[in-house]
């Protein structure tokens, strides 16, 4: 009974939506070790809403290839798990008014 535990928790830690958020905590992690966040949010605040667009990508386009494949891996990884999201919210049955 053990070992059906044991591969029932293995599927269970590999399965594509865990696989989904290993891959954007860990480039969440990256990005904060090679990034000072709260200067970029400083600066941010310092830009005001009209120009946080060009500062955002400014601030990608100059930053290291480092930071920027893992702003990559994370942006795919958020938008598949968006998109587990809304597969699993389709399948709940709604109500009938």
């Amino acid at each position: 009974m053990a070992t059906v535990r044991l591969i029932y928790f293995g599927r269970l830690l590999m399965s594509r939506t865990a696989l989904e958020s290993y891959f954007l905590a860990l480039s969440l992690l990256g990005i904060a070790s090679f990034v000072s966040v709260p200067h970029v949010l400083q600066n941010l605040s310092q830009v005001g809403v009209g120009g946080s667009a060009l500062f955002l990508t400014t601030a990608i386009a100059k930053t290291k290839l480092l930071v920027q494949g893992a702003l990559f891996i994370a942006a795919v990884a958020f938008l598949a798990l968006l998109m587990d999201i809304c597969k699993a919210l389709q399948r709940i049955p709604r109500l009938a008014h």
